[in-house]
């Protein structure tokens, strides 16, 4: 119901609890009527005014209760009574000492403002740890993208390492081949050495013949 009522709707029905409450003073047996409201608030009886008081009364009703008076609105054809009757003195002077209705809508509004900061701070604290979570999804991602990166560098340095010992034993075999082929070279050398040696020795034999 206070959503409805404004600043100036408390301030009015400060002025009726005021007024009930000077009234009570001056005569305890009678309630404080309609007529006597529409003066304080100075309206008139139109279908507004009447609509307007009706409003201020409810929210009398709906957030003090009956805990220091009683509003009364009754409806009978072609005629409407409204009423304020205070059943505490003292407590409807503490209220109205303490600020009334005005203090009571600016708890209520505080109260309001206090939800609203809540309720985005806990929207703000959900969005961070989904920003959190989305994070930590995406380091994982990273992680395993790191792991397999690591998996293959270590595949690749393996790979390497065999092709340096595969190099290494081909290296080998080329030098023993070399070395080989040396001592083909030098036993071919020789072998011709030889060979030119025996054919001059016949050549030399034969000269001597003749």
């Amino acid at each position: 119901m206070l959503e409805n009522i404004t600043t100036q709707d408390a301030e009015n029905i400060n002025k009726l609890l005021e007024a009930s409450y000077q009234h009570k003073l001056r005569n305890s047996s009678n309630p404080f009527l309609g007529r006597h409201m529409r003066q304080v608030l100075d309206i008139g009886n139109a279908p507004d005014d009447k609509f307007y008081l009706e409003k201020l009364l409810r929210a009398i009703q709906e957030t003090l209760g009956d805990r220091f008076l009683n509003t009364k609105i009754i409806k009978t054809q072609g005629r409407n009574t409204t009423e304020i009757r205070i059943t505490s003195d003292g407590l409807l002077n503490e209220f109205l000492e303490r600020g009334g209705f005005v203090n009571v809508l600016n708890q209520e509004q505080e109260r309001k403002k206090q939800e609203e900061e809540d309720k985005q701070a806990a929207d703000k604290l959900a969005k961070l740890d989904l920003e959190i979570k989305e994070l930590q999804k995406d380091d994982l991602v990273y992680k395993k993208g790191m792991q397999a990166l690591e998996k293959k560098v270590k595949q690749l340095q393996n790979d390497d390492l065999v092709y340096k010992k595969g190099m290494q034993t081909l290296e080998k075999k080329v030098k023993s081949l070399q070395k080989t082929n040396l001592y083909m070279s030098i036993g071919l050398a020789v072998a011709t050495a030889l060979t030119l040696a025996f054919n001059f020795g016949k050549l030399l034999a034969i000269l001597g013949v003749y």
